[in-house]
């Protein structure tokens, strides 16, 4: 099984507004040109959570506001190359578990979804 770990872009493409949002739309378009290496660069602008998801916020744009912060790296810095363990929490709960589906495990060690001890 080949996953890639890049931008969570399901939010933005069901996104109410007319448009993705500018940063993912970046990120989404360089998915599609297959780069090799990309630099991750901090959003210019971050944006409030929706509150109403009804039909008649279809269309209306996100309230967005100039980012003062940054992304923070916690370990290492510069260029990093290897392999990447991500995702939804929720997730690797389940798998690690086994307690939603019996074929978890089985299916996990079978397709090397997470490191060996020694990586």
């Amino acid at each position: 099984m080949t996953s890639f770990y890049r931008l969570n872009f399901l939010n933005d493409l069901a996104e109410l507004d007319e448009d993705m949002l500018p940063y993912t739309k970046h990120y989404f378009q360089l998915f599609f040109k297959n780069v090799a290496n990309i630099e991750i660069k901090s959003s210019k602008m971050w944006y409030e959570e929706r509150t109403d998801f009804s039909e008649a916020s279809l269309g209306t744009s996100r309230i967005g506001h100039m980012d003062t912060h940054s992304y923070e790296v916690l370990r290492g810095s510069g260029i990093v190359t290897g392999s990447l363990l991500g995702g939804c929490i929720d997730s690797f709960y389940d798998i690690l578990t086994g307690q939603l589906y019996d074929d978890e495990e089985p299916t996990a060690e079978k397709y090397h979804l997470f490191p060996s001890i020694e990586e």
